[in-house]
């Protein structure tokens, strides 16, 4: 089978156990590519009335190593420690 159709097939199915899909969480569920599920999101609305879709804005923000180190330094800190034991610290977090 054609794996364009079997995806296809597969969001028709997920769309028939609920009553509405995020195509992140879909793409996720599937272990797809999500610019995958949402081209094939966009061939079946292509069709006329098999799907109907509406666009909503997902922001999510995630620390980087930096971030993290960020974070510890600012801790760190805020901490009242000596010199030598904020160095110890930062340097075994790090």
């Amino acid at each position: 089978m054609d794996s364009a159709l079997s995806l296809s097939n597969k969001i028709l199915a997920s769309l028939e156990l609920k009553d509405g899909l995020n195509s992140l969480a879909l793409a996720e569920d599937l272990n797809e590519d999500h610019q995958k599920v949402i081209g094939t999101i966009k061939s079946l609305q292509s069709l006329g009335n098999v799907i109907k879709t509406e666009q909503k804005t997902q922001v999510k923000l995630e620390l980087t190593p930096e971030g993290n180190k960020t974070k510890i330094f600012h801790f760190v800190s805020l901490c009242k420690l000596n010199q030598v034991e904020k160095f110890f610290i930062l340097t075994q977090s790090v």
